[in-house]
């Protein structure tokens, strides 16, 4: 793809990285972005330039300043501006895309030589949609199934889930798509079929990479059991579903009797949630390793096929104890009761916390099993060879 007879093995490939920005520290959505420009970062003949758009007031950042020079436009700007923007009907595609930030990222391959463009996220896809550039795009969710499951009314959820699908029709556009699981892989490789499209699809938690260093906090377990649940926000309708569940099922007696700690993170919870002596309510939390070194539990349920699935490798490759939905874990080659504790119901993850409990040293071997077994799937060293290949970085 970029053996070009100008393009030696000695030059530099610019790379140009889009992403979503952020006033927060080390959220989930801030992990995703620094996970995909150390990917970038392993590769020596990689050069990164960094551009960061403000979802809400549209404004551009180029490695941490804000850009507000307006480049010269021609007519041709605006015509290619109008077409992607009025072939966009999903709002999602369209966030932060101003004809400035057009016309600004444009420029920018043009002058810099850039060959990659690496989008991450829906809300910057179009800026991916460059001439002669390989646009590599990062997939959250494969998003018109999760809207005929999220929306009530079904021919709102119709509806939506028609505006997603033609979002999918633009994604399968790019070079290659970088999907959250093998189940979002099939999903996209089957309307990739459908409209014989030659688009790559691989298979890359990308927010992983950021863990992928070996845990350097022994996992040690106590009578005081700590266990986590990481919802990031309630007014997305899977995390407060959720975060609901998990509250009806471990209830403050349930907890009180096996002196059990329930940590619920996150922002924006539901007004009649209320801590006790058992559950405590934490808010944003800066840096997300701390809550790994509090926490020897945590607690995955599966609403919406979406959202909660990425949830699943962290505390894998951290050497946590995991107890989810084997739905949640779908196509990875983990193991029930080898690499995590499978639940569905309630009492499901009732039980699975107290054989926790009653069998500390089996559940400290199936924590150390996920790690080893996370890194070999997720790990550092088979993402950047995926990516090696793919673009031909070797």
């Amino acid at each position: 793809m970029l053996k070009e007879s100008d393009n030696k093995l000695s030059q530099t490939i610019k790379v140009l990285y889009i992403a979503p920005y952020s006033q927060k520290l080390l959220g989930a959505e801030e992990n995703d972005i620094k996970s995909g420009e150390q990917i970038l970062q392993t590769f020596k003949k990689i050069e990164i330039i960094t551009i960061l758009i403000n979802l809400g007031s549209g404004q551009l950042y180029l490695n941490n300043q804000a850009v507000t020079h307006l480049p010269e436009s021609r007519l041709l700007d605006r015509v290619n501006f109008a077409k992607n923007y009025l072939s966009s009907p999903d709002y999602t595609l369209r966030q932060g895309y101003t004809f400035k930030n057009f016309l600004i990222v444009k420029n920018l391959c043009k002058e810099l030589n850039i060959k990659i463009v690496l989008t991450n996220t829906t809300s910057t896809f179009l800026f991916g949609r460059q001439k002669k550039i390989c646009h590599v795009h990062r997939s959250v969710a494969f998003e018109p199934i999760y809207c005929l499951k999220s929306v009530s009314n079904p021919l709102i959820a119709v509806f939506h889930a028609l505006m997603k699908l033609l979002t999918v029709f633009k994604e399968l556009q790019a070079h290659t798509i970088l999907s959250i699981s093998p189940r979002d892989k099939k999903y996209y490789n089957f309307v990739k079929k459908i409209l014989f499209k030659q688009t790559h699809l691989l298979v890359m938690p990308l927010r992983q990479f950021y863990f992928s260093t070996e845990v350097k906090h022994q996992l040690n377990l106590t009578k005081d059991l700590k266990i986590a649940f990481l919802g990031s926000t309630y007014n997305v309708l899977h995390n407060r579903k959720s975060l609901y569940f998990i509250l009806e099922s471990l209830n403050s007696s349930f907890l009180g009797v096996n002196r059990f700690t329930l940590n619920l993170y996150g922002s924006k919870f539901p007004i009649d949630i209320e801590a006790s002596q058992n559950i405590v309510v934490n808010s944003w939390v800066e840096n997300i390793n701390d809550v790994y070194e509090k926490n020897h539990c945590f607690l995955v349920p599966y609403f919406l096929n979406s959202g909660m699935q990425s949830k699943v490798f962290e505390p894998l490759i951290m050497g946590r104890i995991l107890i989810c939905d084997k739905r949640s874990i779908s196509g990875y080659d983990f193991k029930p009761f080898e690499h995590f504790i499978p639940a569905e119901s309630g009492s499901d993850f009732r039980n699975g916390l107290k054989w926790v409990m009653e069998n500390s040293n089996a559940a400290l071997e199936l924590a150390n099993n996920a790690r080893v077994k996370a890194h070999e799937i997720i790990g550092k060293r088979e993402i950047v060879e995926q990516t090696s290949r793919l673009l031909d970085l070797q």
